[in-house]
């Protein structure tokens, strides 16, 4: 990543975070969980700064990536629930 890619990822970390927070929170119904949705996002826009610079709609990516993020959760609390009632 570039100076010029960290500048855009930190203006749109600056800007959407917390919206990204709170659309998590939608889905997942927790702020703690929230959080870390929107942390994984970000990370996942990182990863992809080329693909996010390029979408036609930067914050619809996002909030596509943080959507993935709280499946990726869920999925995780369900199996570790399951597992759990299971002991």
């Amino acid at each position: 990543m570039n100076s010029e890619q960290a500048e855009v990822l930190e203006g749109y970390f600056r800007a959407y975070f917390h919206p990204m927070m709170v659309h998590a929170y939608r889905y997942v119904g927790d702020w703690g969980c929230a959080e870390e949705a929107a942390q994984i996002a970000f990370c996942t826009a990182c990863a992809n700064i080329e693909a996010l610079q390029k979408s036609a709609n930067p914050l619809g990516w996002l909030k596509r990536a943080t959507y993935y993020a709280c499946m990726g959760i869920l999925r995780c609390l369900l199996y570790t629930s399951d597992a759990a009632d299971e002991l």
